[in-house]
């Protein structure tokens, strides 16, 4: 019979024997990693970049995560999220979820410290989440209502996403403009030399290594401490005038477009089109703001301009606050809401359109409101449109507005002890639109579209009026006629003849 001494040897000895057999099957699967040191285009800076790729090249089994993150999604908000959505079906195709975006003053962005639009910049303030602004169950029940999947949590990304980065760098023709413009001969030179061809590896180039630089320090900034790092494994710029698809995407910067686990970052999402929607330039080339993708329509999502996208409870709960305050009760007061940057755009081209618009507006707001409530919103001014601050639209409607006596009614953050966000300022003032008993709604766009959708989920359309546009855009030469409408002789609607 063994000795007790001897039975102890035993035991550890065989414990020793599994142990070794449990490192030794650990190293021999886990992925070479290596470094290596690519030098930039004039020879006198280096950066370090480490290289997986067995890791996106091995056979992985279907629950290796897979991951898709939107940079930027180029519009604001209502647009922005149809964008994401079209981000999101792209993910799709190449077997990834998308992560669920911030939002800072009315733009949608994949980091919370990390602004890419057209100048790369870390902000102080964390952003605010997608879901401060929506219904995230009222988003993922929309999406999946299209066949997509739910968006995934930043936390959920940040905890298990693969830390190798393939960065694919969407170039627009506007980007290359703007490039030359500015002044910026390498980036001038990295537009030149991408051509014609479809990919570029961008490391080279210091004005691509300046926002890698930025791009995994926001990254990281993240993480926990004691954490591994998030590292560039490919930066890859696409030519944005190329008609491509998922499978060429991923074969031409160098990731499995179904297995394996990935970490994509996109940066300058513009969407999806393709097909008569796309144009040639006199060289022949497609020219196009959004990504050209063969067989687009197949893209099924949500749109900005078809879709209600329902707010969180944070924003209902702010915009009940804010009409308590005006003394608004929800189906008692007539509003009006002017879309100016649209309405100066075309009367830039159709001298007298704006002053034609708001003059028909407010007469009939006036007319209908005797005796009521009338509420004025417009997107001009510091809290509104970011890209109307100082717009044709908006000059030439704050003129009318102090001509007439109209007062523009605005949502005041600091009064609700909540950020002075334009994105939340935008939602507050579309609920107060939305409840309100009559909608003039001047100049159309996705932003009026929204509140005609979201009324309509309210079986409340019957006493929308839409001034200068119709379902095809802004209309230009029409005649309004004035008839009766819910047999109320102060309730008048223009029609489009």
């Amino acid at each position: 019979m063994m000795t007790r001494l001897a039975r102890k040897i035993y035991l550890w000895g065989l414990l020793g024997s599994l142990l070794l057999l449990a490192v030794y099957l650990f190293y021999s699967n886990a992925p070479n990693v290596k470094l290596e040191t690519v030098s930039s285009s004039n020879g006198n800076r280096e950066l370090l970049y480490s290289r997986h790729s067995e890791i996106l090249n091995e056979d992985s089994n279907k629950e290796s995560p897979r991951y898709v993150v939107g940079l930027n999604y180029w519009e604001q908000m209502s647009m922005a999220v149809g964008n994401m959505f079209s981000l999101s079906s792209l993910g799709k195709s190449l077997h990834c979820r998308l992560v669920e975006p911030f939002t800072y003053n009315s733009r949608l962005y994949g980091l919370p410290h990390f602004l890419s639009d057209h100048k790369w910049s870390k902000v102080k303030d964390r952003s605010l989440s997608l879901s401060d602004i929506f219904s995230i169950n009222h988003i993922n029940t929309l999406g999946e209502s299209y066949g997509l999947p739910h968006l995934v949590s930043f936390n959920t990304f940040i905890n298990s996403a693969p830390r190798p980065v393939v960065l694919i760098h969407i170039i627009h023709e506007i980007e290359s403009r703007e490039w030359s413009i500015s002044g910026s001969t390498e980036g001038v030179e990295l537009i030149r030399n991408l051509g014609n061809s479809y990919v570029l590896d961008c490391s080279s180039y210091r004005v691509a290594q300046s926002l890698v630089q930025m791009l995994l320090s926001s990254l990281n900034d993240e993480i926990r401490r004691g954490t591994e790092h998030f590292s560039l494994l490919r930066h890859c710029c696409v030519n944005g005038t190329h008609e491509t698809s998922p499978s060429e995407l991923a074969e031409r910067c160098g990731f499995d477009p179904q297995e394996g686990p990935l970490t994509l970052l996109v940066l300058n999402w513009r969407g999806i089109t393709g097909g008569a929607s796309v144009h040639r330039s006199a060289k022949g080339q497609h020219k196009s703001q959004r990504l050209i993708m063969k067989h687009a329509p197949s893209y099924k999502r949500p749109r900005g301009i078809t879709d209600p996208f329902v707010h969180s409870h944070d924003i209902l709960k702010l915009s009940r606050d804010f009409m308590k305050q005006l003394q608004l009760v929800p189906g008692d007061y007539t509003s009006v809401h002017i879309r100016s940057e649209k309405l100066g755009q075309r009367d830039r081209r159709v001298g007298g359109f704006l002053d034609n618009c708001l003059d028909k507006a407010w007469s009939l707001a006036t007319n209908m409101s005797r005796g009521g409530r009338l509420i004025v919103f417009s997107d001009f001014g510091p809290q509104g449109s970011d890209s109307c601050y100082s717009c044709r639209g908006g000059k030439k409607t704050r003129s009318f507005f102090e001509a007439n006596n109209v007062t523009k009614a605005s949502f005041n953050p600091k009064l609700y002890n909540t950020r002075p966000d334009t994105g939340v300022v935008a939602a507050v003032e579309m609920e107060a639109v939305i409840n309100s008993k009559t909608a003039i709604l001047v100049g159309g766009g996705a932003y009026e579209r929204q509140i005609l959708l979201l009324r309509g989920r309210n079986d409340n359309n019957k006493g929308v009026i839409k001034i200068c546009w119709d379902d095809n855009g802004l209309v230009e030469n029409y005649e309004p006629k004035l008839n009766e409408y819910n047999n109320d002789v102060n309730t008048k609607i223009i029609q489009i003849s």
